[in-house]
């Protein structure tokens, strides 16, 4: 898990909207919406992906992480990009929410964002809250990466959804390296990217051997 502070937060409140003026998704990467006058650009492959899943949460712990329904996406802006009026959050100064971050679920273990660029190749990011200004990690080089990252996060996770069955099923050394390596092969080598998926997997938390081996992957690429 990764967190900007010791505070668990709940999930943001997403807008309501009045009968009638739900969002329209259309094939040319946009979500619409006649009740802000706003445009979401989305990958074109994404609402049909998201919708297709099967779940809308992967637990891990005492953490996890949370993908918002598509028909959520507008709402799910709130506080980062836009404030509750729709008045624009964006800047081009360092620390500023950039205005082609697209917020799309979060970690639930402090309510960090997930959130992908809308330009190519839709890279993935993290960001801490609760700190003053935006200083985004990497989570996936794309928003396809993240797919299959994700589906390796759900297959370590399973059976270890809550503190009691992590508890009751704490992985070996065996299968924390073979999630290591899937990621690091998910992820293009990319150390940045494993280390969030190995923080929401708790993987060095209570273990200095593994903890060790993460800082040398994240100073070296390679988990010797």
């Amino acid at each position: 898990m990764s967190c900007a502070s010791g505070s668990i937060i709940a999930r943001g409140a997403l807008c309501s909207r009045p009968p009638g003026c739900e969002p329209t998704f259309k094939w040319n990467a946009a979500v619409e919406s006649s009740y802000y006058g706003r445009v979401i650009d989305i990958p074109e492959s994404y609402p049909l992906r998201r919708s297709s899943l099967g779940f809308d949460a992967v637990p891990y712990g005492v953490g996890g992480i949370e993908l918002y329904q598509v028909g959520e996406l507008e709402g799910a802006q709130t506080g980062y990009s836009v404030d509750t009026e729709g008045r624009s959050l964006t800047g081009s100064d360092p620390g500023d929410w950039s205005s082609d971050w697209i917020v799309f679920g979060f970690e639930t273990a402090c309510g960090d964002p997930i959130f992908l660029s809308s330009g190519q190749p839709h890279s993935v990011f993290t960001a801490m809250h609760g700190e003053g200004d935006w200083s985004p990690d990497v989570v996936a080089p794309s928003i396809e990466k993240f797919w299959d990252c994700l589906e390796i996060f759900r297959g370590f996770a399973a059976g270890r959804g809550s503190p009691g069955e992590l508890e009751a099923n704490p992985p070996n050394d065996t299968e924390i390296e073979a999630y290591l390596q899937a990621l690091l092969r998910c992820c293009d080598g990319d150390p940045a990217a494993v280390a969030f998926w190995a923080a929401q997997a708790e993987i060095g938390m209570d273990d200095e051997r593994w903890q060790l081996r993460l800082e040398r992957l994240l100073a070296t690429g390679e988990l010797s």
